[in-house]
Protein backbone atom coordinates (compact mmCIF):
# COMPACT_ATOMS: atom_id res chain seq x y z
CA UNK A 1 0.00 0.00 0.00
CA UNK A 2 2.94 2.37 0.84
CA UNK A 3 4.41 1.87 -3.12
CA UNK A 4 1.51 3.23 -4.39
CA UNK A 5 1.52 6.50 -1.92
CA UNK A 6 5.10 7.22 -2.69
CA UNK A 7 3.61 6.71 -6.91
CA UNK A 8 1.01 9.06 -6.31
CA UNK A 9 3.66 11.82 -4.51
CA UNK A 10 6.53 11.23 -6.92
CA UNK A 11 4.19 11.86 -9.83
CA UNK A 12 2.21 14.97 -8.42
CA UNK A 13 6.18 16.25 -8.01
CA UNK A 14 6.99 15.04 -11.35
CA UNK A 15 4.05 16.97 -12.48
CA UNK A 16 4.44 20.37 -10.58
CA UNK A 17 8.12 20.35 -11.91
CA UNK A 18 7.03 19.96 -15.36
CA UNK A 19 4.08 22.59 -14.76
CA UNK A 20 6.66 25.21 -13.07
CA UNK A 21 8.97 24.69 -16.08
CA UNK A 22 6.03 24.79 -18.77
CA UNK A 23 4.76 28.52 -17.02
CA UNK A 24 8.77 29.83 -16.96
CA UNK A 25 8.78 28.77 -21.17
CA UNK A 26 5.87 30.19 -21.68
CA UNK A 27 6.89 33.47 -19.58
CA UNK A 28 9.81 33.65 -21.66
CA UNK A 29 7.52 33.09 -25.30
CA UNK A 30 5.70 36.29 -24.30
CA UNK A 31 8.30 38.68 -23.39
CA UNK A 32 10.28 37.93 -26.12
CA UNK A 33 7.51 37.89 -28.87
CA UNK A 34 6.35 41.03 -27.07
CA UNK A 35 10.04 42.62 -27.99
CA UNK A 36 9.53 41.92 -31.31
CA UNK A 37 6.18 43.20 -31.74
CA UNK A 38 7.73 46.63 -30.52
CA UNK A 39 10.50 46.20 -32.94
CA UNK A 40 7.74 46.12 -35.67
CA UNK A 41 5.93 48.85 -34.50
CA UNK A 42 8.91 51.07 -34.76
CA UNK A 43 10.54 49.50 -37.75
CA UNK A 44 6.95 50.13 -39.22
CA UNK A 45 6.43 53.78 -38.32
CA UNK A 46 10.31 54.23 -39.54
CA UNK A 47 9.37 53.01 -43.25
CA UNK A 48 6.40 54.56 -43.20
CA UNK A 49 8.44 57.83 -42.83
CA UNK A 50 10.91 56.94 -45.42
CA UNK A 51 7.95 56.18 -47.75
CA UNK A 52 6.52 60.24 -47.06
CA UNK A 53 10.11 61.87 -47.19
CA UNK A 54 11.20 59.51 -50.45
CA UNK A 55 7.23 60.79 -52.34
CA UNK A 56 7.76 64.35 -51.45
CA UNK A 57 11.81 63.97 -52.39
CA UNK A 58 11.07 62.25 -56.02
CA UNK A 59 8.55 64.88 -56.34
CA UNK A 60 10.97 67.71 -55.78
CA UNK A 61 13.59 66.14 -58.31
CA UNK A 62 11.65 65.55 -61.53
CA UNK A 63 9.96 67.86 -64.03
CA UNK A 64 7.03 70.13 -63.28
CA UNK A 65 3.41 67.95 -64.36
CA UNK A 66 4.61 64.89 -62.42
CA UNK A 67 1.41 63.94 -60.01
CA UNK A 68 1.11 60.72 -58.45
CA UNK A 69 -1.44 59.55 -56.09
CA UNK A 70 0.18 57.49 -52.72
CA UNK A 71 -1.38 56.39 -49.54
CA UNK A 72 -0.43 56.66 -45.85
CA UNK A 73 -2.29 54.12 -43.55
CA UNK A 74 -4.38 55.42 -41.15
CA UNK A 75 -3.01 52.17 -38.56
CA UNK A 76 0.40 50.96 -38.04
CA UNK A 77 0.26 47.26 -36.65
CA UNK A 78 -3.58 48.21 -36.13
CA UNK A 79 -2.60 50.65 -33.42
CA UNK A 80 -3.52 54.34 -34.12
CA UNK A 81 -0.48 56.98 -33.99
CA UNK A 82 -0.03 60.83 -35.20
CA UNK A 83 1.46 62.12 -38.12
CA UNK A 84 2.77 65.84 -38.14
CA UNK A 85 4.41 67.93 -40.00
CA UNK A 86 5.61 71.56 -38.49
CA UNK A 87 8.05 73.70 -40.84
CA UNK A 88 8.97 70.44 -42.74
CA UNK A 89 9.83 68.29 -39.48
CA UNK A 90 7.81 65.30 -40.30
CA UNK A 91 7.12 63.50 -37.07
CA UNK A 92 5.66 60.70 -36.25
CA UNK A 93 4.31 59.00 -33.00
CA UNK A 94 3.00 55.31 -32.02
CA UNK A 95 2.94 54.56 -28.66
CA UNK A 96 6.20 55.11 -26.70
CA UNK A 97 7.64 55.67 -29.95
CA UNK A 98 8.83 59.16 -31.70
CA UNK A 99 10.02 59.53 -35.49
CA UNK A 100 10.78 62.83 -37.06
CA UNK A 101 12.74 63.53 -40.43
CA UNK A 102 13.21 66.72 -42.87
CA UNK A 103 10.71 66.94 -45.76
CA UNK A 104 11.74 68.50 -49.02
CA UNK A 105 9.61 72.11 -49.24
CA UNK A 106 5.87 72.13 -50.67
CA UNK A 107 2.90 73.49 -50.33
CA UNK A 108 0.14 71.85 -49.12
CA UNK A 109 -0.58 69.41 -46.19
CA UNK A 110 -0.11 65.32 -45.75
CA UNK A 111 -3.16 63.18 -44.62
CA UNK A 112 -3.58 59.63 -43.90
CA UNK A 113 -5.16 57.99 -46.57
CA UNK A 114 -4.92 59.06 -50.20
CA UNK A 115 -2.57 61.84 -50.79
CA UNK A 116 -2.39 63.42 -54.43
CA UNK A 117 1.60 64.60 -54.97
CA UNK A 118 1.99 67.11 -58.20
CA UNK A 119 4.50 69.43 -59.46
CA UNK A 120 3.79 72.39 -61.27
CA UNK A 121 6.15 75.74 -61.48
CA UNK A 122 8.92 73.77 -59.84
CA UNK A 123 6.85 73.93 -56.80
CA UNK A 124 5.78 70.72 -55.13
CA UNK A 125 2.03 70.29 -54.16
CA UNK A 126 0.53 67.71 -51.69
CA UNK A 127 -3.77 67.49 -51.62
CA UNK A 128 -4.01 71.14 -53.58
Amino acid sequence: MQKRGQISVEFIMLFGMMFFVFILVLGAVIYYSQIKMRESSYIALEDLAYKIKGEVELASEVNDGYQRTFTIPSEINFKEYNLSVTNFELTIKLDEFEFSLFLPEYNGNLQKGANIIKKQGGDVYINT
